[in-house]
């Protein structure tokens, strides 16, 4: 008997790449779904620090005899107006880096809460191995900027926080590991939006 040795036909050749195609593109997009999952994990879980790090930081400025630097307009998320305070990079840094902030300057209440935001947070302002609350010395405010320009700009997170007269956190943004959590009415949420809160929602007067 003649033995035949017959290969696989162009269509059948055709059909198993597109087949391998299709499986390739599914794992794919599952693998980058699994990324983006993990970084607005990690982004989460450091969000949630920094804002119980607030809270706290913001009661114990009460006890120093320091009025809150509320001159600022926040939105809320139902469309009322309050008087606010707001901590950005830009205090955050100089936080970072001026140990002697002035006490007659009209913003040093936000000064008093960064620094002690940093220091529950870190054994030292300049422990390097919590990296994400290094703003290596970028004093500007991310307000209405995209967050992975202003990110890769800097190298540093992106930080928005908003205060009330009661010294609650009403409102705090947070861009790292490119994702952007937004916390607001006790609620975290990994946010679509890729930029800031607008400077039509937080007024620096």
């Amino acid at each position: 008997m003649k033995k035949r040795n017959e290969g696989f036909s162009l269509v059948e050749l055709i059909i198993a790449i597109a087949i391998m195609a299709i499986l390739a593109s599914a794992i794919g997009v599952s693998v980058i779904r699994y990324i983006q999952k993990a970084r607005a994990s990690a982004a989460l879980e450091e969000a949630r620090l920094i804002v119980n790090a607030a809270q706290h930081a913001l009661a114990e400025v009460t006890t120093k005899d320091v009025d809150y630097n509320t001159n600022k307009t926040f939105v809320k998320a139902d469309g009322t107006t309050i008087a606010a305070g707001a901590i950005t990079n830009k205090m955050m840094a100089t936080a970072q880096t001026d140990d002697t902030y002035a006490d007659t300057n009209s913003d040093y209440s936000d000064y008093l809460v960064a620094r002690v935001v940093l220091d529950n947070l870190l054994s030292s302002k300049d422990d390097a191995d919590v990296n994400y609350l290094q703003f290596n010395g970028q004093a500007q405010d991310p307000i209405g900027r995209n967050c992975e320009s202003f990110a890769n700009t800097y190298g540093c997170p992106g930080f928005i926080l908003v205060y009330d007269s009661e010294g609650m956190v009403v409102m705090f943004e947070y861009y790292a590991h490119k994702a952007l959590i937004h916390y607001e009415n006790s609620e975290f949420v990994h946010s679509e939006e890729d930029s800031f809160i607008p400077n039509t929602k937080l007024v620096i007067n």
